[in-house]
């Protein structure tokens, strides 16, 4: 039986099936070993997953951007206008239930723009999109809270109040809109690993307030994280 050299990587095999894989239907053997042929393919399907995952995220945000330009381009609230910081509303406040139908946030803009912009959507920035949820009770307020809920919240005013209170991009200081942030990022891995029944508050008091965290309001970390690290209030990377 004679030996047959592999292209890619130098090494010698039995010139059989076992080592190489056919080529055609001609019953040819490939030039490349077995090996070396799965470690190509796995390289190739890498390639192949990622540039799948790039074209679907620009994809996205084409939709993303014919929806909002569709609705004003700007927040229904104050005004804001940048990109990143803009989110569609449901003025009926049925949001969350809408998207779990849709199947994801991801399906989202293309169903918006698929049934040709209907009129109970609106724009508005995620800090007052998150006023507008505190408004209809989806979420609760740090200023209208129960008796069970007071020594939650009264964590998370001791971890604003250590943190500076305040944003540190763009200076917000309602209490409502501030949330904690990771400055060398890792932010939803923290999360899962503490649990969401603990929750970030509790581990910082816990952990006597450790460097590595800081405040910014919706606004400034949505657009942040959307904007590829970079806050579009100063266009610096955080």
């Amino acid at each position: 039986m004679t030996n047959r050299t592999c292209t890619k990587c130098g090494n010698e095999y039995p010139n059989t099936r076992d080592f190489f894989y056919s080529k055609d239907k001609s019953g040819r053997l490939d030039s490349k070993c077995k090996i070396c042929k799965k470690k190509y393919n796995t390289i190739k399907n890498k390639v192949n997953i990622k540039n799948r995952a790039v074209t679907e995220k620009r994809r996205r945000f084409r939709n993303k951007l014919l929806v909002i330009s569709h609705y004003g381009g700007r927040c229904a609230i104050c005004g804001e206008s940048r990109l990143p910081f803009l989110t569609i509303d449901h003025i009926n406040n049925d949001g969350i239930e809408h998207r779990k139908k849709l199947g994801g946030p991801q399906y989202f803009y293309k169903h918006l723009i698929d049934m040709k912009f209907p009129p109970e959507f609106r724009v508005l920035c995620w800090n007052h999109n998150y006023l507008m949820a505190i408004k209809s009770n989806r979420v609760y307020s740090i200023a209208k809270t129960s008796y069970r809920q007071r020594k939650r919240f009264d964590r998370k005013l001791q971890v604003l109040s250590h943190y500076g209170s305040k944003c540190q991009c763009c200076g917000e200081d309602n209490p409502d809109l501030l949330t904690i942030d990771h400055v060398n990022g890792g932010g939803n891995k923290h999360r899962r690993s503490i649990g969401e029944s603990s929750g970030i508050h509790r581990w910082l008091v816990k952990n006597n307030f450790p460097d590595g965290f800081r405040l910014l309001c919706f606004n400034c970390n949505c657009g942040r994280q959307i904007n590829g690290g970079v806050c579009p209030h100063t266009m610096v990377k955080l």
